[in-house]
Parts: structure tokens; C-alpha cells; sequence
């Protein structure tokens, strides 16, 4: 089985390597054929209800049932859609998980067999693909995010200001959880060097961002706040680089699963290939699983936009 990656659609079965996209078209050529068998211009839910179910069925190969898309789409506008689509909306398995496939597109008979008859409290023991199935269509997301950044005069003027220095290496650590001027949910911790350098661990585990333009903005958004605590803090007007151009040193990048309700005393933690899967419990008690791997690399944040790695992930949020 290949490295789970964001962009790969590549499964394992019996026979080797597949991929899934070498059996079903792009979106956006089945998209054109299923408008004109609807005969009616799609509405925007309708549009992102039809991406999301094609991702569910290209990536793991599965039908979909209609709690698969909150909170992003409700139950009940799932269930308006579906009666809209129903031209295009194949019943896989009718019963009391009613489960669905779009027409023009393939799922693998013996997982679709699997997942229709497993109950949902015994989901957790199946194989790595079934597992990965629960969160390969879900959007990408980054946490525990580290951004470097030159700085001129900022050590000093926080020395002046009463912050004391390590003694070991001279650093000046800030932590800034539960402060009224950040983002909730956001963790900074700021480190700044005598050699002119600030990181900004921004961790976030419980409050993912996404990995998608919306993110880094908002990303660039908690950089602004925290430049600007740093100036109260620091009482100085120090140099900095502008956000655009800081190093994102390295995150973690995640897919998290809708709410999976685990079977008492099971749990899940393993690492396949350089990716964590693991179980995961949200401070609302919301109980996931997430797969993630860390990414390390050099690109200011700016230029991050524009890999390869980045448009792909994006393509979720056209």
C-alpha cells in the first residue's frame, strides 16, 4: 500500500496497486454529464454535496451514507439534496444506514459489502484501507506549526522590559495559552534568540487550521497578534520580517474523520510509512480518528501557497 498522502489515491488490494482515479473520471467531466442528466443548473450545496461524495468514492472506493458530510452540510439539507439527485443517486444498500453511490462511478464490491454489513461499533477492526476510507475525503489540516522569522532589536528591548533571559543559552521563551489577544483554541509559544531570530510554535492539535488559502489567512491573522503583543510587551517598534516572507519551518499536516464513536477499551494508534494514525479525543469530548504526518521544509509562507502539494490539497474548497 502507498504512503497515505493528501493527494494520493492510490489503494492496496489483492492484485497490488490501483488507482482509483484510473477507474473513474475527473470531477469536473463527470460533473458536465450528471447537470445534463439533472437537466437543472446545480445550486452551490448541491455542487459541494457532489465533490465531497466523489471524493468519498474515488479516494476509498466505498458508498457514502448521508451522515457523512456534517457539520459541513446538515442531515436534513443531505436528505433535500438527495431527493433532488435522485437521477444521479444510486441505493447501494437500503437498510437502517441507508448507503449511496453516484452513477457513472466505481466502488469496490467486496469493501462495499464489508462496509454495509459491519455495524458501526465494530468499524475499528478493520483493515488500514477501511480505516483510511473514514478519513482520506475529509479536508487537509495543519497543527503544531513552527514559523521562523529575523527580528532586529526585539531581544534587547524584552530584556529592558523585565522578561528574563535562560541562562543556558540566553533564549527568552514566551507562552501565551488562554491569552485574551489570540485566536481561541491557539497555543503560541514564542522563542527569541540574541542571534536576531523568533519562532512561533503555534499549536493548535485541538483546533486544527485548514490547509487551504482560509487558513493561511488566518494563519497570517494570528502572526499579526502576536507581532502585536510582542510590541506592548517589549514596549519597542523592533524590525521584522513582513508575514509573507517567514520560514515555515515545519507542521503537522492531518485528515481528521468525522465523530467515530470507538468501542469500549479499543484504541487506535499506529504509524504506517512516516504517517500517524491514531485515535484522537477533542477537548468538546468529540472522538476522531486523524491520520497525519510531519512535513518539513523550507518555503516562506507565501511561496507554500503555490506547491504543487498545496493546490491539490485546496482543490476541496473550489
Amino acid at each position: 500500500m502507498a504512503e497515505v498522502d493528501p493527494t494520493d489515491n492510490s489503494v492496496s488490494n489483492n492484485f497490488g496497486m490501483i488507482n482509483r482515479n484510473q477507474l473513474n473520471p475527473d470531477f469536473n467531466t463527470v460533473l458536465t454529464r450528471w447537470t445534463n442528466t439533472l437537466g437543472h443548473v446545480l445550486t452551490p450545496k448541491e455542487k459541494r454535496f457532489l465533490y465531497l461524495a466523489y471524493k468519498i468514492i474515488v479516494l476509498s472506493g466505498r458508498p457514502f451514507t448521508s451522515n457523512e458530510f456534517a457539520p459541513e452540510i446538515k442531515g436534513g439539507y443531505v436528505r433535500l439534496i438527495l431527493n433532488n439527485l435522485r437521477p444521479i443517486v444510486k441505493i447501494i444498500n437500503k437498510s437502517h444506514r441507508c448507503f449511496y453511490s453516484l452513477d457513472g462511478l466505481y466502488t469496490d464490491q467486496s469493501l462495499t459489502r464489508w462496509y454495509t454489513n459491519v455495524p458501526e461499533s465494530s468499524m475499528i477492526f478493520g483493515t488500514l484501507d477501511q480505516l483510511l476510507s473514514l478519513v482520506n475525503h475529509r479536508p487537509a489540516m495543519m497543527h503544531d506549526i513552527r514559523i521562523k522569522t529575523k527580528v532586529s532589536g526585539l531581544h534587547e528591548a524584552l530584556t529592558r522590559s523585565g522578561h528574563k533571559p535562560l541562562p543556558d543559552n540566553q533564549h527568552i521563551i514566551i507562552k501565551l495559552k488562554n491569552n485574551p489577544y489570540v485566536e481561541p483554541l491557539i497555543e503560541p509559544t514564542l522563542t527569541i534568540t540574541k542571534k536576531n531570530t523568533l519562532e512561533f510554535a503555534i499549536g493548535c492539535t485541538h483546533n486544527p487550521i485548514f490547509y487551504a488559502p482560509i487558513g493561511f489567512a488566518k494563519i497570517f491573522d494570528i502572526l499579526g497578534q502576536l507581532k502585536m503583543i510582542l510590541r506592548l510587551r517589549s514596549h519597542s517598534n523592533f524590525q521584522i520580517e513582513p508575514v509573507g516572507n517567514m520560514n515555515l519551518r515545519y507542521f503537522h499536516f492531518n485528515r481528521d474523520s468525522l465523530q467515530y464513536s470507538f468501542p469500549p477499551g479499543v484504541t487506535l494508534d499506529i504509524v504506517y510509512r512516516h504517517t500517524h494514525i491514531y485515535h484522537k479525543r477533542l477537548k468538546n469530548s468529540k472522538s476522531i480518528i486523524r491520520a497525519e504526518k510531519v512535513l518539513e521544509q523550507n518555503n516562506t509562507t507565501s511561496e507554500e501557497l503555490f506547491t504543487t502539494r498545496f493546490q491539490k490539497a485546496s482543490e476541496m474548497f473550489d
